[in-house]
C-alpha cells in the first residue's frame, strides 16, 4: 500500500489503522488496575499505579499517532514522515507532544501525565524514602487521580480528532480520494 492509499484509508477509518490490533489487553489491564485500586491495600495501590502508568504511555502514543494523521491529512498532497521508533520511553513521548497539534485538553493531559510519571518514579525508585504505607498509599492515590483525569480528557481529545477528521473528510479532495479507493 503506497503513502496515498494508506493515508486515505487511515483518514476514512482512523481507528482501523491507528488503534491497536487488539485493544482487549488494555481494557483488561485497566480493569485489573481499577480492581486493584479498589482493594484499598498497599499492594493494590502499587499494582494500580504501575498499570495506570503503562496505560498513560499508550494514551500518549495514540494521541501522537492521531496528531500525525491530522497533520498528514491537512497538508496532503505534501508528504510528511512519521516515525515512532524513538518513542520508547515516557519522557520521549511527552517531549514529542511538544511538536504535535494543539488538541482538546492537550495541556491538561500532558500536565497530568508528567505528574503521574514523577509520582511513579517516586513510588518505584524512592519507595524506602516514603517510609510508611500511608505515604505509599497517598502517592498511589495521586497517581490514580491523575490517571482518571487523563482518561477523561483523552476521551475529549479523541472527540476533537474525530471532529477534525470529519471536517476534512467532507472536503471535495477527500471525497475524490475515497472514490478512487472505493471507500465512499
Amino acid at each position: 500500500m503506497d503513502y496515498e492509499e494508506k493515508l486515505v484509508r487511515s483518514v476514512k477509518n482512523p481507528d482501523g489503522y491507528l488503534w491497536w490490533n487488539d485493544s482487549s489487553p488494555l481494557s483488561y489491564l485497566h480493569g485489573i488496575a481499577d480492581d486493584s485500586y479498589l482493594k484499598g491495600t498497599t499492594e493494590g495501590f502499587f499494582t494500580a499505579a504501575i498499570i495506570y502508568h503503562q496505560l498513560t504511555e499508550k494514551i500518549l502514543f495514540l494521541l501522537i499517532k492521531y496528531s500525525d494523521l491530522f497533520v498528514q491529512a491537512k497538508i496532503y498532497p505534501k508528504k510528511t514522515d512519521t516515525s515512532y521508533k524513538d518513542l520508547d520511553s515516557f519522557g520521549k513521548l511527552v517531549k514529542r507532544h511538544a511538536t504535535t497539534v494543539v488538541f482538546s485538553k492537550k495541556s491538561r493531559i500532558i500536565k497530568n501525565a508528567v505528574e503521574l510519571n514523577v509520582l511513579r518514579v517516586q513510588l518505584v525508585h524512592t519507595m524506602p524514602e516514603l517510609i510508611t504505607e500511608d505515604n505509599i498509599n497517598s502517592v498511589s492515590r495521586q497517581i490514580h487521580d491523575n490517571f482518571e483525569s487523563i482518561f477523561q480528557d483523552w476521551k475529549d481529545a479523541m472527540k476533537w480528532f474525530y471532529d477534525q477528521l470529519d471536517l476534512l473528510k467532507s472536503q471535495a479532495k477527500w471525497q475524490k480520494l475515497f472514490e478512487k479507493y472505493s471507500l465512499s
